[in-house]
């Protein structure tokens, strides 16, 4: 009874890095999958050309499959790093659209600069945001189609 007792606390082994990776790359898979179905076949940002399947969800996909005890792979790091970066990115964007074109590198270096900030300030980082901030103060093309 002693010994059923001392196994109940103890932590289960980890699983065997090829199960560990399987499971990884099964699941990111799923998940592209899934945003790669909904930018085909999405009728509101088929419609409009929005950009929906970039390079950061697949970023984002490593971290929350692969490595899902990292901090920068939590939910709350997830939506909220990427929800402030795409609104800086944005807003760069239209803050520079109308400057000359020896200035358009500047509203994706600022989009990853203040996005890196506030993702500190609100205690929520995740890397692949600020590559989601840094393309969407570099797309012009995409926000000219949308409007």
């Amino acid at each position: 009874m002693r010994g059923a007792q001392h196994y109940k606390h103890e932590t289960p082994p980890p699983p065997s890095t090829l199960v560990w990776s399987t499971y990884a790359g099964f699941t990111s898979f799923l998940a592209m999958l899934i945003v790669g179905v909904i930018d085909k076949y999405g009728a509101a940002i088929k419609n409009n050309h929005l950009p929906f399947a970039i390079a950061p969800a697949g970023a984002a996909s490593v971290l929350i499959f692969g490595i899902p005890s990292s901090p920068f792979g939590q939910p709350r790091n997830v939506i909220v790093g990427n929800m402030i970066s795409a609104l800086v990115g944005t807003f760069m964007r239209e803050l520079f659209k109308h400057t000359s074109h020896s200035f358009n590198w500047m509203p994706g270096a600022l989009a990853v600069g203040i996005s890196t900030g506030l993702m500190g300030i609100t205690n929520c980082y995740h890397p692949p945001a600020g590559a989601a901030a840094f393309i969407a103060g570099n797309s012009e093309s995409a926000f000219k189609r949308v409007g």
